[in-house]
């Protein structure tokens, strides 16, 4: 296969990197010349080099949002691309990490669809052998995608919830693998953490005004989500 550039934003890691993402990459054998780690300063990429100069690091700029857009623009147009967070322990799936992007570039090549994910976690119970193309989350931490450079994050949270969405809106179709899952650890509740609640509230809103018939509301432990509206038909 043609081995495909991968893009991490990580942001005061430098050590937890190496324990999660790269340690698995590194098990599975990818090149470290196309493992690309995206940091916030010059001084976040000095700290980043101190503990390893194997792969190659970028200075982008602060905040996740802003550093999936920069991402997005250093890269080249229609350029496909592999995402992953910096704290991934691993993917289960009936398939080989390379069997899984060889099938999503393969997808992605019809142009029918730009962006390509699989379930947000690794209960294999909830394992169905087939790929989806109506709307649903494609989860940020790890997902493949044709770039797009007029495809504009605003949201300062729910990153991946807007993605989603925007691709979906572009092609008519997003693509999930049901027979894979991410193993990793999401946070949990958002209360008293800095005032994270209003931001994800906030966030909630912005979706739900920007597109209204795509999302709804939805109480979730508490906490505000949204679920997306998988039987919308954009007309395409």
């Amino acid at each position: 296969m043609e081995w495909t550039k991968i893009c991490i934003p990580s942001y005061g890691r430098e050590n937890l990197i190496h324990q999660k993402t790269l340690r698995f990459l590194s098990d599975i054998r990818y090149p470290k010349d196309l493992i690309y780690i995206f940091v916030a300063s010059q001084e976040e990429k000095d700290k980043y080099e101190s503990v390893s100069q194997e792969y190659q690091i970028v200075v982008g700029v602060p905040g996740l949002r802003d550093q999936r857009n920069f991402i997005s623009d250093w890269l080249q147009e229609d350029e496909i691309y592999i995402s992953m967070d910096d704290d991934i322990e691993g993917i289960k799936s009936n398939k080989s990490f390379t069997e899984l992007i060889v099938d999503a570039k393969l997808l992605l090549g019809t142009r029918r669809g730009g962006l390509w994910g699989i379930l947000p976690k690794d209960d294999a119970r909830c394992f169905k052998p087939d790929t989806t193309s109506h709307l649903s989350f494609i989860i940020g931490a790890f997902f493949v995608c044709r770039n797009h450079k007029e495809i504009r994050l605003l949201n300062l949270v729910a990153h991946d919830y807007e993605l989603s969405i925007r691709y979906f809106l572009k092609y008519g179709a997003v693509f999930r693998y049901r027979s894979a899952g991410l193993k990793t650890k999401y946070l949990g509740t958002c209360a008293g953490q800095g005032g994270r609640l209003e931001r994800k509230a906030a966030a909630v809103q912005f979706l739900l005004e920007t597109f209204p018939d795509l999302c709804r509301f939805r109480d979730k432990k508490g906490e505000p989500d949204i679920l997306l509206n998988w039987r919308y038909n954009p007309g395409h």
